[in-house]
């Protein structure tokens, strides 16, 4: 059986809301360490790569980044846990790079990725790769 989160939802699932959830204090490598720490699947090689598609570097100050910058953070922590299930509210500042083309790369590379843009499921014809919301089943990842 499965191990279960303290939020009582199982692993693999990875959902990245509108709220921003790393700490701002932190700097990029301070929060690498702690999302690690948390995360059995944790894929290092996967993490260097899509920070260097972003053109985010450990050094960096979560408080002064752009809010697509930090976006971007969050997706690329998310992906690190090479979760089986993606959610992701998008907003307008996955518009421009680099959320954008990190948003694509992940709705490619993870098994089922359900976007949300303005509060509708998949903007028509702008991730192609997406599952339609009907299709997109989380029942598997509930806790008993």
């Amino acid at each position: 059986m499965p191990s279960q989160t303290s939020a009582g939802v199982r692993p693999g699932l990875a959902y990245c809301g509108r709220e921003f959830r790393v700490y701002p204090s932190m700097r990029i490598g301070d929060a690498i360490r702690y999302y690690s720490a948390l995360n059995q699947s944790w894929n290092a090689e996967t993490l260097a790569s899509d920070l260097r598609a972003a053109g985010l570097e450990e050094r960096f100050e979560v408080k002064r980044m752009k809010t697509a910058f930090q976006r971007a953070l969050v997706l690329v922590l998310a992906l690190a846990a090479e979760p089986l299930a993606l959610v992701v509210e998008a907003g307008q500042e996955f518009d421009a790079p680099p959320a954008l083309a990190l948003l694509e790369r992940a709705v490619a590379r993870v098994p089922r990725a359900l976007v949300t843009y303005g509060g509708d499921a998949v903007a028509p014809g702008f991730f192609d790769a997406a599952l339609p919301a009907a299709d997109f089943d989380l029942a598997e990842f509930e806790a008993p």
